[in-house]
């Protein structure tokens, strides 16, 4: 019997006489059972899921192999209550935050059984700071010196017991390379910019993230930008125009005028009556900017009184490879006063006392700093390529100096060329 059936096999049989007899007989064939164990898959969802609390899923299963009858058993892990369909008749709300393993088992008539599980998350209520809003400086150009201050309104949190306790700001020039990338528990809602941190008719893009006590961070604010204004500087040197020097200046004592060297920035000081020159060490590390302060731009003193010899001097230094140190010389064209301090200032952190890490010469004309970028002393804090330094030389009030008498000539400068040989 190659198929199956009911089949009716009937018999006749007759003898010699002619009498017949006859007898038949009914034969089933039934198919052929091929015992598959059952193949169960949950296909709706189609991967593991992360949600909304309050947030409700349709579920769907599906069976491959196996022989029915089936009997289902939807697991729902305290999410929902279990069910013995084949498929969930409505969508499965999730109403708790938490992980929940939905688990379909499939039971076929042999006995077979197949278990397949989606992962389920449920998200609570978002705890974090609201983002920032950003408070307008104004549309009139900013300063490329002195830079500006960004503000933002208030903290304000989702969820009550939470404190402000830090606040990242950043900087971006045409959304490259962050000029400034930095978080600081000190200036929550209001940040001074550093000093020549920005580029003279350019146009900055900045925004701002809340922390909390517990270190759950806001969303970014909302992007705004401003324009900074036109500096003077005509040449394009990074020295203003009013503040260049001639050409009878060699601080360094090498025979060139020191506006011919590429390598060298020489600017007149905002007080003193004196030249100060800065250089670099590394031949692709070079100054971009220098810039000459007075005290009357900070508004404050080192100590609340030490005495700025020549106000300060602020460079931008650009590095070939981003967090490298570089050293930098400045050298004065008249001799600093046995016992003179190097004061630093940084808007964001004001004043440091920079002496210990700074070599003076025997005479006094040429200092030496090791500058980190990214580190304690780059005022922008930021792994940039660019190093942002204000300095300059002082006395401590209880022990005021005298400078000596302003040279006859802008070139003196005796050690000039033997630091100059070093730091090469």
């Amino acid at each position: 019997f190659a198929e199956p059936g009911t089949y009716t096999i009937s018999f006749t049989a007759v003898d010699m006489d002619g009498d017949t007899g006859s007898d038949m007989v009914t034969i089933t064939v039934n198919p052929v059972v091929v015992d598959t164990e059952p193949v169960v898959s949950i296909i709706i969802p189609e991967s593991d899921l992360t949600i909304p609390q309050g947030h409700a899923i349709q579920f769907m299963g599906l069976v491959q192999g196996g022989n029915p009858p089936f009997a289902y058993e939807w697991n729902f892990d305290g999410a929902a209550e279990n069910l013995s369909f084949e498929n969930p008749p409505r969508p499965t709300l999730f109403e708790q935050p938490g992980t929940y393993t939905i688990t379909l088992t499939v039971t076929d008539a042999e006995g077979d059984t197949d278990s397949f599980s989606r992962v389920i998350t449920v998200l609570g209520p978002v705890i974090r700071p609201e983002k920032p809003q950003l408070v307008s400086s104004g549309d009139a150009p900013v300063d490329p010196v002195l830079a500006a201050t960004l503000g933002t309104a208030e903290f304000v949190h989702t969820t009550d017991g939470y404190t402000h306790a830090a606040t990242r700001w950043q900087v971006r020039d045409h959304f490259s390379t962050p000029v400034l990338d930095i978080t600081t528990d000190t200036h929550l809602t209001i940040i001074p910019l550093p000093m020549l941190l920005l580029k003279s008719n350019a146009t900055y893009y900045w925004r701002a993230m809340f922390i909390d006590d517990a270190g759950n961070e806001s969303e970014w604010s909302d992007t705004a930008s401003f324009g900074t204004a036109v500096d003077n500087d005509a040449d394009g040197n990074g020295v203003s125009d009013e503040l260049e020097v001639d050409e009878t200046v060699d601080l360094n004592r090498n025979g060139r005028p020191d506006i011919e060297q590429d390598d060298l920035k020489c600017i007149r000081t905002a007080a003193g009556n004196s030249i100060i020159g800065v250089k670099a060490s590394g031949s692709e590390n070079a100054i971009e900017a220098l810039h000459a302060v007075s005290p009357d731009d900070i508004g404050e003193e080192p100590d609340q009184s030490a005495l700025l010899l020549f106000g300060l001097v602020s460079f931008r230094l650009s590095i070939t490879t981003p967090g490298d140190t570089a050293e930098v010389i400045f050298y004065l064209n008249r001799s600093l006063p046995e016992g003179t301090r190097w004061y630093g200032y940084n808007a964001m952190d004001g004043w440091s006392d920079d002496s210990e890490s700074a070599d003076f010469s025997e005479d006094g004309q040429a200092v030496i700093l090791s500058l980190q970028d990214g580190g304690s002393r780059d005022a922008d804090g930021t792994v940039n390529g660019i190093i942002l330094y204000t300095s300059g030389p002082g006395t401590p009030p209880e022990e005021p100096l005298s400078l000596p008498p302003p040279p006859d000539s802008d070139s003196v400068g005796g050690s000039g060329c033997f630091i100059d040989c070093m730091i090469r």
